[in-house]
């Protein structure tokens, strides 16, 4: 399947969780390569559009283990006032940091997420 543009791609990647339709499993793909190849601008952006566009937590939870903690593992250092602040703003982005876990993160970085995850009353489920 072709995607257009972003928010087709994600929309893709979210439908592919929803109905578990191998249609959508190029989405997915493209995604997971993104976190591992594409520049941290187009990864925040995906990020940001993806939890625009999640309805539910199980759809929250895969955004958290798959896409962010690619990101703060890669990216965390520069990007975490970023992401402080998104958390701050956006109480569906703190909640979905509940269910980001270490991975490759730096430990600064990590304690600082630690600390966001910390102030959220109602976090995700952990599996």
């Amino acid at each position: 399947m072709e995607y257009k543009d972003l928010q087709e791609l994600v929309a893709g990647y979210l439908q592919h969780y929803r109905t578990k339709d191998a249609r959508y499993d190029a989405a997915v793909s493209r995604i997971t390569a993104m976190t591992f190849l594409s520049g941290p601008e187009e990864q925040w952006a995906m990020i940001l559009e993806a939890l625009r566009q999640a309805g539910n937590d199980e759809e929250l939870a895969h955004i958290a283990a798959g896409p962010i903690e690619g990101f703060l593992g890669k990216h965390g250092k520069d990007y975490i006032e970023r992401v402080e602040r998104q958390a701050s703003s956006n109480p569906t982005f703190a909640r979905t940091l509940t269910g980001v876990w270490k991975y490759m993160m730096p430990d600064d970085v990590w304690a600082r997420i630690q600390v966001l995850q910390s102030r959220v009353t109602n976090p995700l489920a952990r599996s």
